[in-house]
């Protein structure tokens, strides 16, 4: 039942601080805001919509929706991130039913594209990636 009062009595600032005021690195405000949307489908499909402004007042937007497919005993994720700055990205993170603890991550942004593998049991923790550039 604590935990239901947990902020009464801290400063409005300590409460709104997530984004509002927006804040840059060096702890000063700015002028601007920022606003995010979340929607789910009833199939699984997950839709995010992040904007906001910066101090000249420039708007940017990025549209990013999650994408699960299954095939088999096989379970994947589809990311993709489309934005107003031209930048895009896709990821696309696979476990397997037949072998329990793998996942398989490719991915690709503007400037590279990168695989690797996680694989997690009780005895044994391990992962790769590798980056590799296609643009300069």
């Amino acid at each position: 039942m604590a935990s239901l009062y947990a902020d009464v009595g801290k400063t409005g600032s300590d409460l709104l601080s997530d984004g509002f005021p927006k804040v840059n690195k060096a702890g000063e405000p700015e002028n601007g805001f920022e606003t995010e949307v979340n929607a789910k489908g009833a199939d699984g499909v997950k839709f995010q919509v992040v904007s906001s402004t910066n101090a000249n007042g420039q708007v940017t937007a990025t549209f990013k929706p999650t994408v699960p497919v299954v095939v088999a005993d096989t379970k994947s994720d589809v990311k993709f991130s489309l934005d107003t700055a031209n930048k895009t990205k896709i990821d696309v993170a696979s476990t397997f039913g037949a072998v329990p603890g793998l996942k398989v991550k490719v991915g690709a942004n503007d400037s590279n594209v990168n695989a690797g593998f996680e694989f997690k049991n009780d005895l044994v923790a391990s992962n790769f990636k590798l980056d590799y550039p296609v643009r300069q």
